[in-house]
């Protein structure tokens, strides 16, 4: 089973170098066009930045976490920009910087202050934070462990239709923790999440086609669901199809 890992939310190095063949001629018109485009719109940006547009700063700041739209990636100064957006009450922004402040991305890591944010954007019916917040409850980080609010968490998370939320209820439900067992529930939560694209909902939904839990076993769906996972970096998901291979 594989409750959301503790690894980043966010595809930190999904986002490849890329260099451009060398023209002797120099760039081509459209891409000179191309980069002064992409230069005003940084300008832009920024100065709707500086003069306090909440937006602005949190697109700002995520354009420096991921290096997207032609920014290069700057994690300290993305933290910057994401706290100016939360400290304005942004639930985007507040569950952002939770995150970075969780893992220690661009800044110090501090899960008390993460867990406040948190908080703070779950307050505010962030789906992502109401799962998050669940999680470190569920796993006592920066907080007093508390299973059964976890779970309460898990299942508001799931009821609006986020992914991870979906999983960690369900897996909570497989195994018993801070509720009563029902596979069946779990399977179909696993299901929805893994149809979603969460690698930790596509593995345990595999590993319940291979166990025949809460469905009938079927190997051909659970190597397929394990190799979606696995697609997504998932290691748990590349070792079970190397056995199923080797089986």
């Amino acid at each position: 089973m594989s409750q959301d890992d503790d690894k980043s939310p966010f595809n930190w190095d999904n986002w490849p170098f890329i260099i451009p063949d060398c023209d002797p001629d120099g760039p081509r018109e459209e891409e000179t066009a191309n980069s002064s485009s992409l230069r005003f719109k940084e300008q832009a940006l920024r100065l709707n930045a500086e003069i306090g547009l909440v937006s602005s700063q949190l697109e700002l700041g995520l354009n420096l976490l991921f290096g997207k739209d032609g920014f290069t990636k700057d994690p300290q100064e993305a933290v910057q920009w994401i706290t100016a957006a939360a400290e304005q009450g942004d639930a985007e922004a507040r569950y952002c910087l939770g995150g970075c402040l969780r893992f220690g991305i661009g800044c110090k890591q501090n899960l008390k202050r993460a867990v406040e944010l948190f908080r703070a954007a779950a307050k505010q019916g962030h789906t992502g934070a109401l799962n998050n917040l669940g999680y470190c409850l569920r796993h006592g980080l920066g907080c007093k462990q508390n299973t059964e609010r976890a779970v309460r968490l898990f299942r508001a998370a799931a009821k609006r239709g986020d992914a991870g939320g979906k999983n960690n209820y369900g897996y909570c439900l497989e195994m018993g923790i801070g509720c009563e067992k029902n596979i069946d529930k779990a399977f179909r939560l696993y299901r929805a999440a893994a149809k979603q694209g969460d690698h930790n909902g596509q593995f345990n939904l595999a590993d319940c086609y291979e166990k025949g839990n809460g469905c009938r076993k079927n190997l051909a769906k659970a190597r397929f669901w394990y190799r979606k996972a696995a697609e997504q970096g998932c290691k748990e998901a590349q070792e079970a199809l190397r056995r199923l291979k080797d089986n």
